[in-house]
């Protein structure tokens, strides 16, 4: 990193990418925090966890251990490699810290150099790659660029091509409180993120639960995103607070 405040969270802490040696060819993976107030030191535990790599399995991937913070949303995002197959394939995760969710993309592109030895900077919510290596070591570096695009992201970019058929009304909300029709009975449970993408709300929902009365809990004007998440649910839909 070019910077440790690269690796600060809004809370104030900072994070990094640990490993072990778990067996002479198995290494196993994990995020921890580092809070400057009290000199703690503590593990991260992601929904599902990093997975291990072992170097063999053709389903297993490394992990770079330089990641980048999108400063705006907290999110965590860190480079994984395949190589097994003659190609070096690479697939970009992403953990949100305010719930420990990680997102294992199931799809991958094939690059022709180790990206996660890579330098990386934010272009208007973008990742920009520059450099890595092209056999793995320190001394043969690409003058390759790459520039990535989460599709996870919570910007403000998202808020009118990730609408949903929710009936939310009133919408915008002038009251204490504003009603929701879901469009489906398989929802485990509502998230709602600021502009910001930082959540403000988390609500969990009953099974066959179809129509809710949520307050607004003293949140002010502006825009809000709010998530149905479920086994097989995944939308969201714009919500205004006047």
């Amino acid at each position: 990193y070019s910077s440790i405040e690269e690796m600060k969270l809004s809370n104030g802490k900072y994070v990094f990418m640990l490993y072990k040696l778990i067996s002479s060819t198995e290494y196993e993976y994990t995020l921890a925090e580092f809070d400057p107030a009290t000199k703690a030191i503590t593990r991260m535990n992601t929904v599902p966890g990093i997975p291990n790599y072992n170097g063999s399995d053709p389903n297993v991937w490394a992990y770079g251990l330089n990641m980048f913070i999108d400063s705006q949303t907290d999110y965590i995002y860190f480079i994984g490699v395949n190589s097994l197959g003659g190609s070096l394939l690479t697939r970009l995760y992403a953990v949100d810290p305010s719930s420990g969710t990680l997102s294992i993309p199931t799809g991958e592109s094939a690059f022709d150099y180790y990206a996660y030895t890579a330098s990386k900077a934010n272009v208007n919510g973008d990742i920009l790659l520059t450099g890595g290596s092209i056999d793995g070591s320190n001394f043969t570096i690409s003058n390759e660029v790459k520039r990535l695009h989460p599709i996870n992201s919570l910007g403000i970019s998202e808020f009118e091509t990730r609408l949903n058929q929710v009936n939310v009304f009133p919408n915008p909300v002038i009251s204490s409180s504003f009603h929701l029709i879901l469009p489906a009975n398989d929802i485990e449970r509502l998230e709602m993120y600021d502009i910001n993408g930082r959540i403000v709300m988390r609500i969990p929902v009953h099974k066959n639960e179809l129509e809710l009365s949520i307050s607004r809990i003293g949140l002010p004007s502006g825009i809000y995103l709010l998530r149905l998440l479920g086994d097989k649910t995944n939308s969201s839909t714009k919500v205004i607070f006047e």
